[in-house]
This record gives C-alpha cells, structure tokens and sequence, in this order.
C-alpha cells in the first residue's frame, strides 16, 4: 500500500486515547528491535517480511504497510475495539459493529464499513482498501473441431496476457506445447491458433498427424490450428473412420463419425 492506516478509537463522535498497554501488547511482537521498557514501538515487520513506520499517540498510524502488516492492523482493531481509517480510500472506516459506526464522526459514518470482529482480518482491510473489480468479460473461445473443452482440460486459461503472435491481450492464453522454428518467446492466444494465424505468420504446429488416411483439410486443421493435449504429448493424432479423433479429455479421444471413445492406442483403426 502507498498511504497511511489510522486505528483510532471513537466515543460520541471524539477521538478517545487507546489502551496503551493493549497497543504494546500487540505490536511488540513484531518489531524488528529491541523496544525499552515504556517507550512506544516505531516499526513493525510482519510474518511476511512486510514493513510499516508506526506513530502511536492516541491512537496509531501506519505509514505504507505492507500486506502482512495488515494483519498486525486489524489484530490491534480486534484487541481494542478500535475503528480502522483509510484516509486514502475517500475516508472510508472500518468498525466491528453497528453500535461503534454511530460513534463515528458525522462525515464517516456514510463510508463506515462493518466488519465483525471474527471476519476482522488483514484480507478484509485490503478489500475496503483495493475493493475487486468486477469480473473480467472475456469472449467465447473459437471452435476447435478437434478438441472439445480446451478449458476443461486447463489447454486454454482465462488470463490477463498479450499473445506473442497477435500482440492483443484477448483475455484467453493457450498453456500448451508449440513447435516450429520461428514460434516467438512467449504464449500464444486460442484465436492465433484456431484461426491459423500463429502457423501462417510463424510456421507454429501443434500436434504430430498420420501421414495418411486424412484429407490435407484435416491434416492441417489437427497439426495446426488444434491445441495439444498434454496426455497424448509426443503421440500422432489419433484417427477413426477416416477422420481424426475429437479430443474430450483425460487422455481420451472420441470419433467424429461412430462416436467411440478410447484412449490412444486402442483407438486408431
């Protein structure tokens, strides 16, 4: 975090002194130095290795804490019945019940945001702090005549990455095998590979296939515009009635035509 973290404690609309030997308490534990007997702790370092300048007076303050810091926060909110302010966050607080929020001053206790005191933790300040976006609309993935739920099987993930072949982040990445002299350093989208881009522009293939028994169609539409299937890596595709297998998963391949289903081996004819 860039700002500060404030926990004051609040009656009738006033800033009342915390209790210091709960604040001790709870902060000498974590601070990286031997504190003297009395005098108030200045630092802080978290389990995690994270780090924050303290200031205690009535109340205490956090200069830029770190994620684990926030847990040593919202423990000394727990211990004193404190409310928690983020003066960054358009002056949102925190409190652990309804009772403290009419305590606050008048123009906090809009923002004023619940949290009791078992789900009092440092996720739960960082959530107020940095709220989560809404989720992310990613467009349907292109048809893969060969493989049919390429992100059941984890081939294509939802991630926020440019694609080394197109240079767009499409919202999909392919996590498969590509081979190819030419393939650029990094991962590539599912659409470059469905639509042939990434073998046109690359000379990108992705499976191994039979030498005969398919059409030219299939045999480039298998080798280079259908993902790998980690299972079957190093395998030719499988074919059956003419046609190459569909992918469905587990190491299993089903045929377009009679719709058997079996692994690998068992299933060229």
């Amino acid at each position: 975090m860039g700002s500060s973290v404030y926990v004051y404690k609040f009656r009738d609309g006033d800033v009342v002194p915390l209790d210091g030997a709960q604040v001790r308490e709870v902060l000498v534990p974590y601070a990286p130095y031997e504190v003297p007997e009395g005098e108030p702790v200045e630092w802080v370092r978290a389990a995690d290795g994270s780090e924050a300048d303290v200031s205690v007076d009535h109340g205490v303050a956090f200069n830029r804490p770190g994620p684990g810091v926030l847990d040593v926060i919202a423990e000394l909110t727990r211990r004193t019945g404190a409310t928690v302010l983020l003066l960054s966050a358009d002056g949102s607080a925190i409190v652990t019940s309804e009772s403290d929020r009419l305590h606050l001053p008048p123009d906090l206790q809009a923002n004023a945001v619940v949290v009791p005191p078992p789900a009092m933790t440092g996720r739960a300040i960082g959530l107020v702090v940095n709220p989560r976006p809404e989720p992310r609309h990613r467009p349907m993935l292109p048809p893969f005549p060969y493989y049919a739920d390429p992100v059941g099987t984890g081939a294509v993930i939802a991630a926020d990455e440019t694609c080394a072949c197109c240079g767009h982040d499409q919202g999909w990445i392919y996590t498969g095998a590509v081979h190819g002299k030419d393939v650029p350093p990094g991962r590539l989208c599912p659409y470059c590979i469905a639509f042939g881009t990434a073998a046109k522009r690359h000379g990108a293939h992705f499976n191994e296939v039979p030498p005969d028994g398919l059409s030219d169609a299939a045999v480039r539409t298998i080798r280079e515009r259908t993902p790998a299937p980690a299972a079957s890596a190093g395998q030719p595709w499988p074919t059956h009635c003419g046609d190459g297998a569909v992918y469905v998963g587990e190491g299993m391949f089903r045929c377009r035509i009679c719709e058997t289903e079996a692994s690998v081996p068992d299933l060229r004819v």
